[in-house]
Order: C-alpha cells, then structure tokens, then sequence
C-alpha cells in the first residue's frame, strides 16, 4: 500500500514535469525573434518594432533626452525619414552625420540614445572609435587588418569583424580631427558604396549602417560666444552672432577634412554650447535617476528648489567642460553625504535635500 502511494506520488511529479517540458518547447514568436536575431545578426529591436513608428516617434525621444539641440534632432530625424522612406539618393550607409561644437554638449549622448532607440543596447551596437588612437598612419592596421607578414596578420580587423557579425550598427568615429588624414580615407568607401574591405580582401556591407563622426573644431569660438552670453536667454544680436560663429566652425572643418569626404556626408551639424535652462533640465534628469534608484531600496528622497537652482550655478561656472562635469558633481555635493547618510540612518525613509546658502545638506523629511 505505502508502495502504490509513494509510486501515484512519483508518477505525479513526473507528469508535471512532462507538462513543464511541453511548456518549454513549445516555439512563440518571442522565441522565434530571438532565434532569427542572434543567427542573422538583426536586432532583436529591428525584428520585433516597426521601425516606421519608430522613426516617426524619433523626433519626440531625442528631444526628451537631448536637451537643447532641437535642430540637431531635427535635421537627424529628417535624414532617417529620407533614408527609411526609400527617397534618399544616398548609396552607402542609412545615413551619415558630422557632429560639431565643443566637449559636453551631447555629440556623444545623441549617438548613444539613437543606437538603443533604432537597435538596442549601445554595448553591442554602438563601435566607438577613438581617432586619438589613429594619429600615425600605420595604426590604421587595426581596423582593417595588417598586410600578410606583417605583425597583427592573425588579429581579427576590429572595423569588419564588428560589421560581420553585426550589419545593423552603428559606426562612431570619434574626435576625428585627431587621426591620422590619410586614416580618414576608410571613410570614402563606406560613404561611397556601402562596403569595405579588409586587408585580407574580405569585403563586408555597411548598408545597414548608420555613421557618425564628432569633431570638437571650432570649440574655442563656441565657448567663447557661450561665456559671452552666460546664462541669460539668446536674443536677436546673440542668434546672429551664433550663426555667424557656426558658418566659422564650417569653415575650419572644410579646412582639416577633405571636400570628397564631406561631399558624401548626409548631414553636417553644429551643436549649440549649453545655457541654464539645459543645464537645469540635466540636473534635473540625474537627479530623477538618483530618485529611482533609493525608491527601489524603499526611501524617498526630494530636493528643494534652493538646492537644485545652487547645483545648477555650481554646474555653470565652467562652460569649457559644458555637462560633462555634471555627474562628478553630483557625486562630490550630494552622493557622498547621502552615502554617508543612509549608513548613518539606515531607516530613515523619507530624505530632503536642500540649500544652506551655498552648502548642499541632507536631512530626514519632515512628515
């Protein structure tokens, strides 16, 4: 008897792990879309969306997360509509763009943003490509692959072993006036007929991808009219000159990079130097992030408006460096006392964050 029984109960386990099996196995589309992109090298995202809503919803993502660049946005999102609607007369790449203006204005920030819109993580779409890394002619050899012979023959070319495995990608490459001119040339094919060749002769497309180059020439120019104006709003004279300033930083860069180059980029774009308002949006944002980062270990924090208006003015003293600074200091004014904080008053809930004249202080709320 105690036998049967104990065999019934075995029985029953195996019959829901049978169940569970089945379960498994069976093929949905989810499983399907992963299935397809990890064999072809499509983004799950690109598989999965449609990438027409996508593009059509683009204008609205960038500008919630790129502040201050509403034609940078703008001109991007046109060239992308072009690309996706089959009306651009461009060969090569989706598209290409040369982004312009000084350091920490959101050149790089953009790229990141629209790679994890259009394919996902940024991680594993987004090749980065310091040009500070290029400055002799022969270290070229990296991306395409050394001659046979020479050393670095065995490596794999970084450039086309990455569009190999992932044609839908994006290319960044970075500080471009900062390599190497002749190093630059790798640009005329990919721009020209949507492929390159390695140096072991193996072609690969790059049709399926987006380019972007960042230069920061002309930024002495833009920090300049941005110390000028400060943190006041632009006015008529101020636009004028801006645009004044930008046709100067086109011609420089006309000056570094050859014509045949810039002649096959879809869009050449100069960033403007961030003000208070942008500055105040970011602080904002990071602040926002810090905010759901403490809700999930169940604490509240809020910050007065005295202590964002004093992070902000902290954040503006030094527009050479625009918001590049900005997490720096939030972690020196307000990370390393909250830190210090929650250990102290591990159960302390609910914590404010206000200004005492020019000093950030953390504090239980008051109910």
């Amino acid at each position: 008897m105690k036998r049967s029984k104990k065999l019934e109960k075995e029985l029953a386990v195996l019959n829901v792990k049978n169940k569970e099996a089945q379960k498994s196995s069976v093929v949905t589309k989810t499983l399907l879309e992963k299935v397809i992109s990890e064999i072809s090298g499509v983004p799950l995202v690109r598989i999965s969306s449609n990438i027409f809503t996508q593009i059509n919803n683009l204008q609205s993502v960038l500008d919630n997360q790129i502040f201050g660049q509403t034609e940078a946005n703008t001109e991007i999102t046109k060239a992308l509509k072009r690309a996706y609607a089959g009306v651009s007369l461009v060969n090569g790449p989706i598209a290409s763009f040369l982004l312009l203006g000084p350091t920490g204005v959101g050149k790089t920030e953009l790229v990141k943003v629209l790679t994890k819109e259009l394919y996902g993580d940024p991680n594993k779409y987004l090749l980065k490509l310091d040009m500070s890394e290029f400055r002799e002619k022969h270290q070229m050899s990296r991306l395409l692959g050394a001659p046979a012979g020479y050393v670095g023959y065995d490596d794999a070319p970084q450039l086309t072993e990455f569009l190999r495995k992932k044609p839908y990608s994006v290319i960044l490459f970075d500080e471009i006036e900062k390599g190497h001119p002749e190093n630059l040339n790798i640009l005329l094919q990919m721009l020209e007929e949507g492929k390159i060749t390695d140096a072991r002769g193996n072609t690969v497309s790059c049709e399926h991808t987006l380019i972007f180059l960042t230069s920061n020439l002309g930024k002495n120019q833009l920090n300049k009219f941005a110390s000028k104006i400060g943190f006041s709003s632009l006015t008529e004279q101020s636009e004028q000159n801006y645009q004044s300033i930008k046709e100067q930083v086109m011609e420089e860069i006309t000056k570094r990079i050859k014509p045949e180059i810039l002649g096959r980029i879809s869009s050449k774009i100069v960033f403007r130097p961030i003000d208070k308002k942008v500055l105040t949006k970011i602080i904002e944002k990071e602040l926002g992030i810090l905010q759901s980062h403490l809700l999930k270990q169940g604490k509240t924090i809020s910050f007065t408006n005295d202590s964002v208006n004093n992070l902000v003015e902290q954040a503006g003293e030094n527009f050479e460096y625009g918001a590049r600074e900005i997490k720096t200091l939030l972690a020196n004014t307000i990370q390393n006392q909250l830190a210090q904080f929650i250990l102290e008053s591990p159960r302390v809930r609910n914590i404010q964050v206000k200004s005492n004249k020019k000093n950030i202080v953390i504090e239980r709320k008051s109910a």
